[in-house]
């Protein structure tokens, strides 16, 4: 094994595992884990896998993406775990290491035929990234499809589960009674990473507010989804497009990389008409291949702009991006948090000391009263001194 990439936990990371391994030994009810986007997730996932193999166990780590797949995998990888990918999308379909990285439809894809060996694997233990994605009163789903076949294969697996946030919809939490995971087991926040140094603390860029989209009258559905046709109506406006763009092209003229989420595709088409060739359109619906393309790109720094619609809110490790400008209202605190956490990484290579983000959309009004210190404390609009002292007492580097 090759250990030289090999990494040591931070103490917030360490003190974390304590907890979680402490519970794995003693019981095969679910932990749940909440570390803040950004707060290394991958490296934790690693650690466990690997405590998992000491115990004898075949371990499965499922997360919902091909880009979360290749870089737990890589993680694993780089802490000297030998592993195997099993992902369509990745062209992998491997499974005979003691440590399987999948996506839940490519290894329930495997099971349904009948005859692969995954179906009677007798994993041990079972990690879940982005565990607020599992949807436990729906059985007819991917993810309760295979939670419930391991555990029929082996009713003494255990199950831990990852999230930055830990919600399902608007503000319905993934854990308490009668629910999959009893209690919160471990939570460090955006605030207490930003507070160690872990984290970088946003800055929130002055604009004329005459040119913000008014979604406010945008109605939400029982799911948290905004109704379609509202939503295009009030994005539909390009002379209004056209002016932030315009401003936005000034304000990161001299940023090493920016995220545009905008609020629906004719919205994305426009914005990419008015951007240089440096920029590349991300949408839920791309081939895999080609949106792993652009983000190889960004990271060799040959794309500046990434746009999209909401769908860059997970998976991504872009830490010299630092500008995050929002044309869209963003539906729940959830999608908020994970979508400003793109910005908030560490960034040696730039010397990153805070991210700007440009909210042309209301997110700020929508979501002052977030449930986390550090972005409620930061949403403060147009007020230069409270900007300036957010910045004094957060900044890393001072």
């Amino acid at each position: 094994m090759d250990l030289t990439k090999r990494k040591t936990a931070r103490p917030y990371q360490q003190e974390c595992l304590d907890v979680a391994i402490d519970l794995l030994k003693e019981s095969i009810e679910p932990v749940l884990l909440n570390v803040a986007t950004g707060g290394g997730k991958s490296l934790l996932n690693s650690f466990l896998a690997e405590w998992g193999v000491s115990q004898g166990f075949d371990v499965l780590c499922i997360t919902s993406f091909a880009e979360l797949v290749a870089q737990n995998s890589d993680e694993l990888t780089d802490q000297g775990n030998h592993n195997s990918i099993f992902c369509a999308t990745l062209n992998q379909k491997k499974y005979r290491a003691n440590i399987v990285v999948a996506t839940p439809q490519s290894l329930w894809s495997a099971i349904k035929k009948g005859n692969h060996p995954l179906k009677d694997r007798k994993f041990g233990l079972m990690l879940i990234d982005e565990v607020h994605r599992v949807n436990p009163d729906d059985d007819s789903t991917v993810y309760m499809k295979l939670i419930n076949h391991y555990r029929f294969n082996n009713p003494e697996l255990r199950f831990c589960g990852f999230s930055g946030s830990c919600m399902r919809g608007l503000d319905d939490p993934i854990y308490g009674e009668g629910k999959m995971f009893d209690r919160l087991h471990y939570s460090i926040g955006f605030n207490d990473l930003v507070q160690e140094g872990f984290l970088l603390p946003p800055v929130f860029g002055k604009h004329e507010h005459e040119d913000d989209f008014d979604y406010s009258e945008v109605k939400q559905n029982k799911a948290g989804k905004f109704d379609k046709a509202q939503l295009e109506f009030v994005a539909k406006d390009n002379s209004k497009t056209t002016r932030i763009i315009k401003k936005v092209l000034i304000d990161t003229a001299d940023s090493y990389g920016t995220f545009i989420f905008c609020a629906t595709a004719e919205q994305c088409k426009h914005v990419m008409d008015m951007l240089p060739d440096t920029a590349r359109l991300i949408t839920g619906d791309m081939n895999a291949k080609l949106r792993m393309k652009y983000m190889n790109e960004a990271k060799q720094g040959k794309v500046k702009y990434l746009v999209n619609i909401n769908c860059l809110t997970t998976g991504i490790n872009l830490p010299h991006f630092e500008d995050i400008v929002y044309l869209r209202l963003t539906e729940s605190p959830v999608f908020f948090i994970q979508s400003i956490g793109r910005g908030s990484r560490l960034s040696p290579a730039t010397n990153k000391r805070f991210f700007t983000v440009y909210d042309y959309a209301g997110n700020c009004d929508k979501f002052q009263g977030i449930n986390d210190e550090a972005l409620a404390g930061a949403i403060i609009k147009d007020n230069d001194e409270a900007k300036e002292a957010k910045l004094d007492v957060c900044c890393p580097t001072c």
